[in-house]
């Protein structure tokens, strides 16, 4: 039998039709592929960043969180004590963090701490319940050195001891580097509360009272913030005269009459113009003859310097922090 050449062209042209749709399937596969392994890169990368960005913030928490309890925990110490203590707390802290990372993906994380490069403050601290008079009995003394101005107050506590506070008042006085002047009183009322008034040069009159009622009979307040532990009252704190990122500092802290207040308190400064400098107007916690319920003064770290290097297959990078450990946004 002879075909017929319609026939044939038929065939050519199914062939043909067959060959151009499998080219067409094999490229839209391929731009598919393509497209999906772009997007999919494009994923990792944003989950890496993600991922570092969210290490980065844990870290400098972290350290920042530690630091600080290791600055609060014993007040008997010497700046190489301080120094080795943050050390080793830090490597430990390191030590964990590679642990609990590793338990959830393998990523290998490192964190050192210089000493080098790690400012340091002073914190004067009265950890017993006693007049709030300076070592000498003088009720108006300074806690900050006059001869070192300029300084940033980073942490001021107060325990109040209601029952033996009179109701006379106590005062603090302060005076930041532009010349506004904030004075805190307090005294104890008929009601066994504390009555806070604040007077300061940059608020209007009348200046705002306050009363913070006592739990198991003392009142525990932050100085820097204005505000009492137990949320019941509030004041004008520190922070205000400090500007909005905290970079105004102070020439003065003074207390007026710390006779009249018992109780506890606790106040980190840093050491901006003279980073040797202590105060000489209270004597060193370790190794000075003195009552327990004198007020004195320890270093602590300020700001550390801390290098964060975390490795892992998709992710690896190296760090160097400086923490401040006393910020306004505590």
């Amino acid at each position: 039998m002879v075909s017929r050449p319609e026939s044939r062209r038929g065939q050519l042209i199914l062939v043909g039709a067959i060959v151009i749709a499998t080219v067409i399937i094999g490229l839209t596969v391929l731009v598919n592929s393509v497209l999906y392994t772009e997007t999919v890169g494009s994923e990792s990368i944003n989950n890496r960043i993600s991922d570092a960005s969210q290490s980065d913030f844990e870290i400098r928490k972290g350290v920042r969180s530690l630091i600080l309890r290791v600055n609060q925990d014993e007040r008997n110490v010497t700046t190489a004590m301080v120094e080795g203590r943050t050390a080793r707390n830090v490597e430990r802290y390191s030590r964990l963090l590679g642990e609990v990372q590793a338990t959830a993906r393998p990523v290998g994380v490192i964190v050192n701490y210089s000493n080098v490069s790690t400012l340091l403050g002073t914190r004067i601290v009265q950890e017993f319940d006693a007049e709030m008079s300076n070592h000498n009995g003088g009720a108006s003394w300074s806690p900050m050195p006059l001869s070192e101005p300029h300084k940033a107050i980073g942490w001021f506590t107060m325990n109040v001891n209601v029952k033996n506070t009179s109701q006379t008042q106590f005062a603090i006085e302060a005076e930041n580097r532009s010349g506004d002047t904030l004075r805190l009183t307090f005294n104890k009322t008929v009601n066994s509360t504390i009555r806070i008034n604040s007077n300061a040069s940059f608020l209007p009159t009348p200046n705002p009272t306050t009363e913070c009622d006592p739990s198991n009979n003392r009142v525990l307040v932050d100085v820097v913030t204005g505000t009492a532990f137990t949320g019941d009252c509030s004041f004008v704190g520190l922070d205000v005269m400090t500007g909005p990122d905290g970079d105004d500092s102070f020439n003065r802290l003074r207390f007026i009459d710390g006779n009249e207040q018992e109780g506890k308190f606790s106040i980190v400064f840093n050491r901006s113009t003279a980073p040797n400098a202590t105060p000489t107007n209270l004597v060193p916690c370790a190794g000075a003859s003195r009552a327990d319920s004198d007020p004195c003064w320890h270093p602590v770290v300020w700001r550390a310097n801390v290098t964060a290097a975390v490795s892992g297959e998709d992710l690896s990078y190296t760090n160097q922090y400086n923490i401040t450990i006393y910020s306004k946004n505590r």
